[in-house]
């Protein structure tokens, strides 16, 4: 368990279901933090996240509002994936899905989240 941030790019109008699904979602790349081996679904969910962008901060004190309930979300992945030809198997990662809403940035920005106590992961776009 531990913070990730994920890069979408929304290259064109979402209006495509297919184009959408088939551009993955318009998913580009993600970055991760550091694992906590001993930190649980429960205890994440009760841990403080900061989200900033330029001179803009959000807190999120409760990251299972847009994610939904964490072991529920991981007990689907892990029921869905061996009907899609993979199980999921030990160290794979599971994005759970972005605890704020997405937000636009332009090159030259910069994104950090910080989760807990953790580092903040950091983002430029160049």
């Amino acid at each position: 368990m531990g913070p990730a941030l994920e890069v979408a790019d929304v290259d064109h109008a979402p209006k495509d279901a297919e184009r959408v699904l088939a551009g993955n979602i318009f998913h580009r790349n993600y970055v991760l933090g550091a694992r906590h081996a001993g930190l649980t679904l429960a205890d994440a969910a009760t841990l403080t996240a900061v989200f900033r962008h330029g001179s803009e901060e959000i807190s999120v004190v409760s990251p299972e509002e847009l994610t939904g309930h964490l072991p529920t979300v991981v007990a689907r992945a892990a029921r869905l994936a061996p009907l899609l030809g993979r199980p999921l198997s030990e160290g794979d990662v599971i994005l759970l899905g972005s605890i704020i809403t997405p937000r636009p940035v332009i090159a030259g920005e910069e994104v950090s989240y910080q989760l807990g106590e953790d580092p903040a992961l950091v983002l430029r776009f160049v």
